[in-house]
């Protein structure tokens, strides 16, 4: 069997993300400190989960039910290396003094373990997803987004709340043509394009 032709170009565009998220945490202690601290930080973070999570749901394209069992499969790839870590960082909080006593809960994820559980949940979400046009899906995930801020008893247990915010870029990302990126690399006026997204998000 072949081997799967690795892109440097999405390689890139996640390793350029990942760099932002440990920036972007990095910063959190001054954004007090000065204004243009405080607005770089807003920015980063305005911007760099939604496009990871884009690009997630682009390669979630081979999600095929008739294949092989994606619960199972997502269960294993996602929820087990939730509950592996999320014990480590209980533990570390013990042992480091930052609780008491040692706490190991499921429902709400530590520091960045939600993506994990929201990962699992996107991708269980194209069970209902793929069978439906992309119009429908894009409008019915912009629905559920913004509908659960106005939900009280959706809040940060299983990260379902960020789940339903982000769902609109996953879905997105996945219904987007295979080669719609060959297209904007060959774009002619996508760095112009690229300093105008810069400019709306300053």
């Amino acid at each position: 069997m072949a081997e799967k032709k690795r892109d440097p170009y999405f390689d890139n565009a996640k390793f350029l993300l990942m760099i932002l998220v440990v920036f972007g945490h990095m910063m959190q202690p001054f954004i007090e400190n000065e204004q243009w601290n405080h607005d770089l930080y807003y920015t980063i973070f305005a911007f760099h989960m939604p496009a990871f999570i884009f690009i997630s749901g682009f390669f979630a394209k081979s999600f095929d039910p008739q294949k092989k069992a994606p619960v199972a499969t997502n269960f294993q790839k996602f929820i087990v290396p939730y509950i592996f870590f999320q014990w480590l960082y209980s533990l570390f909080n013990r042992l480091s003094g930052a609780e008491e006593h040692f706490t190991f809960q499921l429902d709400v994820p530590n520091w960045s373990l939600w993506f994990l559980i929201s990962s699992f949940f996107w991708q269980i979400s194209l069970y209902f997803f793929r069978r439906i046009r992309p119009t429908a899906g894009i409008t019915i995930s912009i629905l559920i987004s913004l509908l659960v801020g106005y939900t009280p008893f959706i809040g940060r247990e299983l990260t379902l709340q960020r789940t339903a915010v982000f769902l609109p870029f996953f879905i997105i990302g996945y219904y987007l043509p295979k080669g719609f990126f060959d297209w904007f690399k060959n774009f002619k006026y996508k760095k112009l394009f690229a300093v105008g997204l810069s400019l709306f998000m300053l």
